[in-house]
């Protein structure tokens, strides 16, 4: 049990974790960039630029 722990003595986080909250990141830089996408997408039409 001694191996697993930090110098601090707390247990390392596992690797599931470490997935989440990289999978929780890049789900809110994609969510990000959508809404400014829609922003921008919104001022284009706002200026009579729309398709």
């Amino acid at each position: 049990m001694a191996a697993n722990r930090r110098e601090n003595g707390t247990a390392p986080r596992g690797w599931l974790a470490r997935v989440g909250w990289l999978l929780a990141i890049w789900i809110a830089s994609v969510a990000g960039l959508g809404v400014a996408a829609l922003l921008i997408r919104g001022v284009m039409r706002l200026a009579g630029m729309h398709a």
